[in-house]
């Protein structure tokens, strides 16, 4: 079998080239200012929140954000996302609002991928996925090897073997390995949960009966206005942009921890490094007002500081209920409706006016992650009747209970 190597950047396709729009000097100085005297990762978030009016409320946007800024970092300080909601919950709009604060060619939004698209993207635009965040709308299973391959860490390069139109093989290897951040309705999993557990998990609430008249009041309120307020809206917009740009083009990439954190106790191996991967973000994104360590050999890095380990424990403990099993709080709130006891309760019963085919997802997602427990029982239709451990469901419960609301986030950050 004949195998050529499709060379990392080929000469003979036609590459569409990256345009690199540099802001003006007026609104460089406004982002500098902000870069320098403000608050960055606050400045994107009240722009989503307050100007946009997303829902999801500060905590999502601040862990998009950070994400996003990540894009700027060495591979393996890269932090990837899973977005998980309810349908209509308005996770696209909330991914969306944020990556357009960020200059054009470090996003691409997908509506749609076949499982190997990426591979082919890069074929002919290596370039392209250089400083890029990917933001992969209605994730599924389909896209597990993808989602697995581009989110791994190390010096692993993605490769694909596939056969061409003159039916050689052909391998093709990607150059540069972006940012992911997907959205579902569930995390998708494999058999060995490899794919869930590297991305952090941020899980949007449904709506309150009183936040769902406020989300439609701002709706009607944006329709009404958009034409006389999209103008203040796009500069403000513009002064975001600038931010990422400054620290794309002239910012230190190489960060230093100076002192030892100590992670969360529910963060495994992979969760420990998410944890010190946000202290880094946060500190590559205020490098502005941290400190400088240079070198005698002319390398520079930016030295963590306690307000950014501050800042990873807030956005860590907003989604902390979801990092131990990728699962998202709403299947979790399950766990409370279990018994303790076999055989158990069925879907049906637990449903309860919900809707039936929702609620046995939650209950096979919470089965397979040794949540709950499970088997049929002798009855019409042979249905699974679920049930857990007390132990699990206090634990599990207590880490909901214990996350902060937006209002108190915001207090602590």
């Amino acid at each position: 079998m004949d195998i050529r190597l499709i060379p990392k950047e080929p000469q003979e396709v036609d590459r569409k080239e990256i345009k690199k729009v540099q802001p003006s000097q007026e609104v460089i100085a406004e982002a500098r200012n902000i870069l320098e005297y403000g608050d960055p990762i606050q400045a994107h978030v009240e722009y989503a929140t307050k100007v946009r009016k997303v829902h999801g409320g500060e905590k999502t946007a601040r862990m998009i954000t950070m994400s996003t800024y990540s894009c700027y970092l060495p591979v393996d300080d890269r932090l990837h996302l899973d977005v998980a909601g309810s349908s209509q919950i308005g996770k696209s709009r909330t991914v969306t609002t944020i990556l357009q604060t960020f200059p054009e060619e470090n996003v691409l939004v997908l509506t749609e991928a076949s499982p190997k698209s990426i591979y082919y993207f890069a074929e002919t635009n290596p370039e392209r996925l250089k400083d890029l965040a990917i933001y992969l709308d209605d994730a599924r299973e389909e896209h597990i090897p993808v989602l697995k391959t581009f989110r791994n860490e190390g010096n692993v390069t993605p490769s694909n073997l596939t056969v061409g139109d003159d039916k050689e093989s052909a391998l093709q290897q990607v150059q540069y390995r972006s940012v992911i951040i997907d959205s579902s309705v569930n995390p998708v999993h494999d058999f060995e949960r490899q794919a869930p557990s590297r991305a952090f998990l941020v899980s949007i609430p449904d709506t309150t009966p009183e936040e769902e008249k406020e989300v439609r009041k701002a709706i009607r309120l944006v329709k009404r206005t958009e034409a006389i307020a999209s103008k203040k809206s796009d500069n403000e917009r513009d002064v975001l942009r600038a931010m990422a740009w400054v620290l794309r083009e002239e910012g230190v990439k190489g960060v230093l921890v100076p002192f030892d954190p100590e992670e969360p106790e529910d963060a495994d191996r992979r969760g420990t490094g998410q944890f010190m991967k946000l202290i880094k973000i946060s500190a590559f994104i205020n490098q502005f007002q941290r400190p400088i360590l240079e070198l005698t050999d002319g390398r520079k890095f930016v030295l963590a500081t306690y307000e950014d380990l501050e800042n990873a424990a807030t956005v860590w403990f907003d989604f902390a209920a979801g990092q131990e099993f990728k699962i998202a709080a709403k299947v979790i709130g399950v766990l409370k409706d279990l018994p303790t006891n076999h055989p158990g309760i069925t879907a049906p019963t637990l449903a309860n006016g919900k809707s039936q085919r929702t609620i046995e997802r939650h209950l096979e997602i919470l089965y397979e992650a040794g949540l709950a427990c499970r088997q049929q029982i002798t009855a019409p239709g042979m249905p699974w009747g679920y049930w857990c451990d007390e132990q699990t469901r206090q634990s599990e419960m207590s880490l909901l209970s214990e996350m902060p609301t937006d209002t108190e986030s915001e207090n602590v950050a």
